[in-house]
């Protein structure tokens, strides 16, 4: 195997808190076995949080998202439901999934289909140049392929239990797909050498998102804090706090340097906002202070519109 283009590599997955599925490892092994030396392979990467199964890049043509279940199918089914709207006066048909219990009593479950399209809508906000791209032109979407794997069940089984299952949309497939002769199947992009629709510079912000570098204090830049902005970035163990202020009094700079603060000490820190664009001023004010942290440590996401931007500390994250 190769270690050179799989991350962690081999000998740190071994050792993982949470050690991979029978699935995921076998799924992991089976890419890294047959995928061309130009393409990387991430397990279970962090995504600002996400952590997806397997996600794999090929600078100069995309990237591709599994999700790997290992689940039994046999007990577990997917049902069709009718809705009526009331505002629209309209009705619709939508599909449940779930799994029968001990008792055999039904217990809803996550759509995986539903669950791996999140985690490429994300991406696209974490990288507003990918996004306003494909908003330019819809076929570059080809450069962010999903794909889901039932480890425990053939094709067949997998895509029938999936409903309305469109091949184009989300590569479906079981155990019975994962031979050396397939590998085109699985990751139609496989023999490509490079793609009119990616750019290379977006791999590297992908990158970012799936393997953050170590953010060093040399990488930030001197911030000149006012007296009452240097109290409000001092810890307070056991305290709630909210900070006020009119605009432009420095509200987010503090939250920034405060959140970059505890991630050096080794904290965990959720950081919710309002709007993308604040999303992104955070991280932007995040990378200019002068803390040396690991990334992994922050997370930022997006919560109901009338909320405010806060941040919390946490060493149980």
């Amino acid at each position: 195997m190769q270690n050179s283009r799989i991350y962690p590599k081999w000998e740190d997955i071994e050792k993982l808190k949470d050690p991979l599925t029978e699935g995921e490892l076998y799924f992991a092994k089976y890419l890294d076995n047959y995928l061309p030396k130009e393409w990387e392979i991430y397990i279970q990467p962090y995504l600002n949080g996400d952590r997806p199964d397997v996600v794999i890049l090929q600078p100069r043509v995309g990237l591709m998202v599994f999700e790997v279940k290992d689940w039994n199918l046999k007990i577990y089914n997917t049902e069709e439901k009718e809705f009526y709207n009331k505002k629209t006066n309209q009705k619709g048909i939508y599909y449940k999934s779930y799994v029968l219990d001990k008792n055999h009593q039904k217990q809803s479950i996550p759509n995986p289909i539903r669950q791996i399209e999140r985690y490429r809508s994300n991406l696209l906000l974490y990288i507003p140049r990918l996004a306003n791209a494909i908003d330019d032109n819809f076929k570059r979407i080809a450069v962010l392929k999903i794909g889901l794997y039932f480890h425990n069940s053939i094709t067949r089984e997998a895509q029938n239990f999936i409903p309305n299952f469109k091949e184009k949309y989300c590569l479906v497939f079981g155990r019975d797909m994962t031979t050396s002769e397939n590998i085109d199947k699985i990751v139609p992009d496989v023999n490509r050498s490079q793609s009119y629709f990616m750019d290379r510079e977006w791999a590297n912000e992908i990158r970012f998102w799936l393997k953050p570098p170590y953010h060093a204090i040399e990488q930030g830049q001197k911030i000149v804090l006012s007296k009452e902005q240097k109290r409000h970035i001092a810890q307070s163990p056991n305290q709630h706090q909210r900070l006020r202020g009119v605009a432009g009094s420095g509200k987010t700079l503090v939250i920034a340097q405060r959140a970059a603060d505890s991630a050096s000490q080794g904290k965990k820190i959720l950081i919710l906002t309002y709007n993308i664009t604040l999303w992104h001023y955070i991280r932007d004010a995040i990378s200019r202070a002068r803390y040396g942290f690991e990334w992994e440590q922050i997370e930022l996401t997006r919560s109901h519109p009338s909320s405010v931007g806060y941040a919390y500390e946490s060493y149980n994250y």
